[in-house]
């Protein structure tokens, strides 16, 4: 069940490396949603070793990518998640606050996007992470809920195990709450959902899928030679609601691959070894 006591608020302040607000009036732009695993962001025993500049990538990255609704998973420290929001005035950051350092966060948009609830999903098999969930007002008075998470790794048995219980799980929670609302889950699944990470498997996540409540527009992306990880499968990936799947503006589904390779050779090494995937909803 929801816990709505966990996550910490971190208000975005002034400073110069920030984005600039689109241009384009806010009623008819697209909402810009993007998942990004950031690799252990501001933990000084793994990840990048670099932390300075990991930090300036990740702050870059997301500046290239200008997105209104951003789910990030391995937030590892209270002090990359401020230096994050400080970096992004007009945004605001929600991060986790389990145990288990490898945080998700959520950083959104505040004149697009009005926070009115947030809570942790609990009693998932979620190896030790939460998944965040926020309730949010768009300026029209439509709800949408979002759903940051990072399921377990591991191309293993027994990690296969815990990411189809995961689903499972998730899938009832889903069925259970949000039947009929508009919802958006930003995430990095650790597996695929065309069959599995584990050899001669199927997707762990059919039952998420099956269900035909939700619908995942960037599954399109395993079978493109463009993969979210550096180990060469696509793992990132934002499903919606059924009823937002009109939403989705044709030709926006993408993986910023390439796209930060241009712009940083050494993105894999230095950034983190995930690419974020974006999308765009016209609601």
């Amino acid at each position: 069940m929801p816990d709505p006591q966990l996550a910490e608020n971190t208000a975005g302040a002034a400073a110069e490396r920030a984005p600039q607000i689109r241009a384009a009036p806010q009623e008819i732009a697209p909402l810009v949603a993007l998942t990004w695993n950031v690799q252990w962001l501001g933990d000084t025993e793994h990840g990048p070793e670099d932390e300075a500049r990991q930090l300036a990538l990740a702050v870059d990255s997301l500046t290239f990518a200008d997105a209104d609704l951003i789910g990030l998973q391995e937030v590892s420290s209270a002090a990359s998640a401020q230096a994050l929001a400080q970096a992004f005035p007009g945004y605001t950051l929600e991060r986790s606050r389990y145990p288990q350092p490898q945080n998700v966060a959520l950083m959104y948009r505040a004149d697009r996007l009005e926070l009115r609830e947030l809570s942790a999903v609990r009693g998932l098999d979620d190896a030790g992470r939460a998944p965040l969930e926020a309730r949010f007002a768009l300026p029209s008075g439509r709800e949408l809920f979002v759903i940051v998470l990072h399921a377990k790794a591991g191309d293993d048995p027994r990690s296969y195990q815990i990411r189809k219980r995961f689903s499972e799980g998730l899938a009832a929670y889903l069925a259970g709450k949000h039947l009929g609302n508009d919802v958006v889950l930003l995430g990095d699944f650790n597996d695929l959902f065309s069959s599995s990470t584990l050899e001669s498997a199927t997707s762990p996540y059919q039952s998420l899928l099956e269900s035909q409540a939700f619908v995942a527009p960037t599954a399109e992306l395993e079978a493109q030679s463009e993969r979210s990880t550096v180990w060469g499968a696509t793992v990132d990936h934002i499903v919606v609601s059924r009823s937002l799947g009109s939403a989705v503006v044709p030709g926006s589904v993408e993986t910023l691959r390439d796209e930060l390779l241009a712009r940083h050779p050494d993105f894999f090494e230095a950034a983190s070894d995930h690419a974020p995937v974006t999308l765009e909803l016209r609601l």
